[in-house]
């Protein structure tokens, strides 16, 4: 029993084990065959075990994904008992990097796992689902939505940025739009005599339909804006593609508001951050 970072020799058996047990812990992100076909292995450091010449266990993160120090976990399982070689490895080739933060089903084998491992809880997230056949919204005349374009480009970066407190480049955003996983008519913003809001409704690695994304410029906040912006969202999903699902931190405010409206909890993940 070994452990090796992952080099184009493995690349192809790396893969196969990902599609095989990404279900098993954390899956958000490898949940699109795309991912896989185009991993970059310079963007996700990867260490593999190797038992009697087989991958046994892998831990994968992104380069590309950092706040704080803190690294996001790809993927991190094994069928053997050798998380512990794994991690081991990964913190001395990443010695830059403060910690990795990753999510959980709650009260399962993985949770337990991480938490022997010294990940530790930080918050909860909840898997929510709209249940009732409510899907009527009334939009005031003096506001509208406007689908994303080049011409409010500019306007939803900056919504997104103040919301959420993090960076998105014009790129990114373009390749969002033009995503097969954005629902048709996915990618609105709200404006009420200036942009206030904006909303993404996608489709999950199951093709479950989902508000993604649900923002309002923190200077109109607590007036009414999110709650027009998730009846658009449950309105447009209920009347195309299906029951509406999202999901929320519990430190988030929203929560409140998804429940009031009628979203009900599926499931619950643990959000885990593992600290050097």
């Amino acid at each position: 029993m070994y452990t090796i970072l992952l080099t184009e020799q493995y690349l192809e058996g790396f893969l196969n084990y990902c599609r095989k047990y990404r279900y098993e812990h954390d899956n958000s992100y490898l949940y699109e065959e795309e991912d896989l076909n185009f991993f970059d292995i310079n963007s996700n450091p990867t260490v593999l075990l190797i038992i009697n010449n087989e991958i046994r266990g892998v831990f994968s993160v992104m380069n590309t994904n950092i706040e704080n120090g803190i690294i996001r976990v790809r993927i991190f399982h094994s069928v053997d008992k050798g998380y512990k070689l794994l991690l081991s490895h990964m913190n001395n080739h990443l010695k830059s990097c403060k910690g990795y933060r990753l999510f959980v089903p709650e009260e399962t084998k993985a949770s337990h796992i991480f938490s022997v491992l010294g990940f530790e809880i930080q918050s909860k997230t909840y898997r929510m689902i709209y249940n009732s056949n409510t899907t009527d919204y009334d939009l005031p005349v003096d506001m509208s939505f406007e689908h994303l374009s080049e011409d409010n480009l500019e306007s939803w970066i900056a919504i997104y940025e103040s919301a959420f407190r993090k960076s998105i480049t014009r790129s990114q955003l373009i390749n969002d739009l033009n995503s097969p996983y954005v629902i048709p008519n996915g990618m609105m913003l709200l404006k009420h005599q200036e942009y206030v809001g904006i909303i993404v409704l996608s489709f999950d690695d199951n093709g479950v339909p989902e508000i993604e994304t649900l923002a309002v410029d923190p200077k109109f906040h607590n007036q009414g804006y999110g709650h027009l912006l998730l009846k658009y969202g449950i309105h447009t999903i209920k009347t195309g593609y299906g029951k509406p699902t999202l999901s929320v931190s519990n430190q988030n405010n929203a929560f409140s508001l998804y429940r009031k409206v009628g979203f009900e909890i599926q499931k619950t993940l643990w959000y885990m951050m593992y600290k050097f």
